[in-house]
């Protein structure tokens, strides 16, 4: 099956909000922390280059008995504008992302990761390349347009079942239905 890893962004509350959530719990106001729970989703403090791809945890990849293979965070709008959270799909760009100092990763039961050893062992580690129908995918679920994309980007070489996609080292899965 594998394991997921997310990076969370670590909310920045102020003394107000705060305090709103101290006086909810105390009341047991369950309507209340509802509502301030948005504030954990969507802190004031959540990157601008973030917002495109919902709250503040972002699917990082799965670690599968085939390797990790990265999410790379990236979609094409309906106007074919590309939208994506790494400038490159690098080892680089995705340092930049998960040290910086209001990132955690989790795994998907919630276990904050140490930083070091997440990048110890997925990106500076060896990378095996895997045959292109490696992995057992349920649902193909890409879309043409992405894959189009990333077919014209140099840097990057696409499996044949437009899959996965190698660049820099790291594989990146199209889709995210796998096991």
């Amino acid at each position: 099956m594998g394991t997921n890893y997310y990076a969370k962004v670590i909310p920045t509350l102020s003394l107000e909000q705060k305090d709103k959530y101290k006086k909810a719990i105390d009341e047991v106001d369950f309507k209340t922390l509802k509502f301030l729970q948005l504030d954990l989703d969507y802190p004031p403090n959540y990157p601008a280059e973030f917002r495109e791809f919902g709250d503040s945890l972002i699917h990082l990849g799965k670690n599968t008995s085939k390797g990790f293979k990265w999410n790379p965070q990236c979609y094409v709008r309906w106007n074919k504008d590309v939208v994506k959270l790494y400038k490159h799909f690098t080892k680089e760009a995705i340092k930049d992302l998960i040290f910086r100092k209001d990132i955690l990763i989790l795994d998907e039961y919630d276990d904050v990761i140490d930083k070091n050893e997440f990048y110890d062992k997925f990106i500076k580690g060896e990378i095996k390349e895997t045959n292109p129908f490696s992995l057992n995918y349920t649902k193909r679920t890409y879309n043409s347009s992405l894959i189009d994309y990333l077919r014209s980007l140099k840097d990057i070489k696409m499996n044949n079942s437009n899959t996965e996609f190698y660049s820099d080292g790291l594989i990146w899965s199209t889709c995210t239905e796998f096991c």
